[in-house]
């Protein structure tokens, strides 16, 4: 099943209700862009993707990709928070070292509630 997901603004953060599995480098970057555009449309500089119910098949190398091109379009965005599944955590981790380290405020969590809490908590 291809990637799909919605949206919503709770609190001025933008809420992404991902589903489904990745098939390949180019549709996870254009996954990233339609949500990148969605935040800007909105004004909303906090953006949480929930994505317990995607399934990662990106190789750690496309992994690498993906976190590099996500760090040079967030320039308007000021944090993002990615709630995972278990089974998907230590490759969801390896994308926040990388965009961590092109210094994008980026965290993954296993706990919605605790993203949540957490993206409240950076000062706009």
């Amino acid at each position: 099943m291809a990637m799909t997901y919605t949206t919503q603004i709770v609190d001025e953060i933008l809420v992404v209700q991902s589903e489904g599995q990745d098939g390949s480098l180019k549709e996870v970057e254009d996954f990233n862009l339609s949500i990148l555009s969605e935040a800007k449309k909105s004004g909303c500089k906090k953006v949480l993707s929930d994505e317990r119910q995607l399934t990662y098949n990106l190789s750690l190398a496309e992994t690498f990709l993906l976190g590099e091109m996500v760090a040079k379009k967030l320039h308007f965005i000021q944090a993002v928070a990615l709630v995972v599944a278990s089974n998907q955590e230590e490759i969801a981790l390896f994308w926040e070292n990388v965009t961590v380290n092109r210094h994008v405020h980026s965290r993954v969590f296993l706990d919605f509630d605790e993203a949540i809490k957490w993206l409240k908590s950076i000062n706009t």
